[in-house]
């Protein structure tokens, strides 16, 4: 992949998203966030290549957001 590829990365657990973006950064822009809300935002602001999502997020369901996300863009992994 490109170097301007970009990953979201969805994730309550700091350290967990820190690990991915850690092991990712040398390939992809990495954006993390900790909660649904933010990764929407996130996901509208700058959309990504790839989602990796959490599915037990604090406020909304992964699947919620999985729903959303698709329903906003049905191409991106």
């Amino acid at each position: 992949m490109p170097a301007a590829s970009r990953i979201l990365v969805v994730d309550d657990d700091p350290a967990l998203a820190e690990s991915f973006q850690l092991l990712l950064q040398s390939t992809w822009e990495v954006l993390t966030a900790g909660t649904g809300l933010e990764a929407l935002d996130s996901f509208t602001r700058t959309p990504p290549d790839l989602v990796l999502l959490d599915q037990r997020l604090p406020d909304i369901s992964g699947m919620t957001i999985l729903r959303l996300m698709r329903q906003m863009s049905p191409t991106i992994p």
